[in-house]
């Protein structure tokens, strides 16, 4: 168990114990067991759940040198000016998320491809970007043919997914 699961065991007892003598007080009758403990032994269970499966899950996902990073609509305009005859992918994403997070192998493999131009939008530092591009699913994929929107995707995709999305006309 990494320290930071059983701080967060720790703080899930203390809360559920308080929880409990709260509700213990607010009682007229009590139990032959201590509310207190239940809710102490539950509230720590709970923590440690959710401390294993937030840290097991990870964080952002890494993004290759051939995925670029979307800061602005400025970075994505300049990507469709400066290469105004290519495709160009953009993957919005949130760390959180867990399909963007299993489908950020595939979109690390596709940059490297070279098919597209391959860029990923973190839709928590861009909310502008997102809402310009009226992102509510995530993950959503825009691609762009001729500076222009050619098609939206939602949902995880596979790598072959991918690859037909920019093959596609």
């Amino acid at each position: 168990m990494t320290p930071a699961q059983l701080l967060a065991m720790a703080l899930g007892a203390v809360a559920g114990y308080f929880l409990g003598k709260h509700q213990e007080a607010a009682q007229a009758q009590k139990s032959r067991v201590a509310l207190p403990l239940i809710t102490g032994v539950l509230g720590g269970v709970l923590a440690l759940g959710a401390a294993t499966v937030g840290f097991a899950t990870g964080g952002a996902p890494e993004w290759e040198d051939r995925v670029v990073q979307l800061e602005s609509s400025r970075d994505l305009q300049a990507i469709l000016e400066g290469h105004p005859e290519e495709t160009v992918l953009v993957d919005f994403y949130a760390d959180w998320c867990g399909p963007c997070r299993r489908m950020a192998p595939a979109i690390n493999e596709l940059a490297a491809e070279g098919g597209a131009i391959v860029a990923v939008a973190d839709v928590d530092r861009n909310p502008t970007l997102a809402q310009e591009h009226d992102v509510r699913v995530l993950p959503t994929l825009v691609v762009y043919r001729d500076g222009e929107i050619a098609q939206r995707h939602t949902g995880g995709k596979t790598l072959e997914e991918l690859r037909r999305i920019i093959e596609s006309p």
